[in-house]
């Protein structure tokens, strides 16, 4: 079977905009699946993030997403730092063709005006899950029984091996609670409306096509990524701009370790034209 290699972030040619892909299974660290089957690390995407934020070369960053979802450790981190870079220029993201669960919660901190879906793409599917197994009546069948000797009450709570407990599936609805809340803030923040409009009126877990999802408020237009980035534009630059702003982009989603979005005051930036042209 082959492998699909996975993206690497890259620089328009259409100006200097970084295009950062949000592709497949989303989790918080590379590892060798992502390298053999593609996938997204919210590390190496944080860092590339940054690194486009911090480069005064860099017109504008791209969110190219196409991703199921994926795992809640990291996400947060990298949506708060892709809502940090929107203060240093202007951050867009658009679902080509899908932007689901996790993928949608790091789309939608671009901000309100700045995310879009390609015709077609499927938008949303706002919520949290954990799935328990219970293959006690398959065993007991064969004639297996499972003992567990621990310590700690709740140790081997959530086994596959023995129905879930009224007490276990508490615990585990709680820590869901948890994180759609947070998950839901983040949207909330990102699309600029409350966290009830986000809990009743973005489909409770529902995924829809883009117009809808641009009929709900969930994204802000239908429009693919190479008319965007056309729309976008961005300053002409010479091959060895591109090239070395290509190289620190890469650079970084390997290393996968973020460093702080700077942000630049007006008063620095006043001061630093003024350099330029004198």
């Amino acid at each position: 079977m082959q492998s699909a290699a996975p993206k690497l972030p890259r620089v328009s040619r259409d100006g200097m905009i970084s295009v950062l892909p949000v592709t497949g299974m989303i989790s918080q660290r590379a590892s060798i699946w992502q390298e053999l089957f593609g996938g997204t690390s919210t590390e190496s995407l944080s860092a590339a993030v940054a690194s486009a934020a911090n480069n005064s070369r860099v017109s504008a960053i791209v969110l190219d997403v196409d991703s199921p979802g994926g795992t809640v450790s990291g996400v947060q981190e990298a949506a708060d730092i892709i809502a940090q870079a929107r203060k240093a220029k202007p951050v867009y993201a658009v679902a080509n063709s899908m932007a689901l669960s996790a993928a949608y919660w790091l789309a939608s901190a671009v901000g309100k005006g700045n995310f879009f879906g390609a015709p077609g793409a499927e938008v949303g599917s706002i919520g949290v899950f954990v799935m328990h197994e219970d293959f006690s009546a398959a065993l007991e069948q064969d004639g297996v029984k499972i003992s567990f000797i621990h310590a700690g009450e709740h140790k081997t709570e959530g086994n596959p091996f023995e129905p879930l407990s009224d007490d276990a599936k508490a615990h585990l609805q709680k820590q869901i609670d948890i994180s759609y809340d947070a998950f839901v803030k983040s949207v909330a923040r990102g699309r600029g409306v409350s966290d009830k409009r986000v809990r009743e009126g973005f489909g409770g877990g529902r995924y829809f096509d883009a117009s809808q999802a641009a009929e709900m408020g969930m994204i802000d237009g239908v429009i693919g990524l190479r008319d965007l980035v056309k729309k976008i534009g961005g300053q002409p630059a010479s091959e060895d701009e591109r090239a070395s702003v290509q190289s620190a982009l890469e650079a970084a989603w390997v290393a996968g370790t973020p460093q702080c979005v700077y942000v630049e005051s007006e008063i620095q930036r006043r001061r630093r034209l003024r350099l330029l042209s004198t």
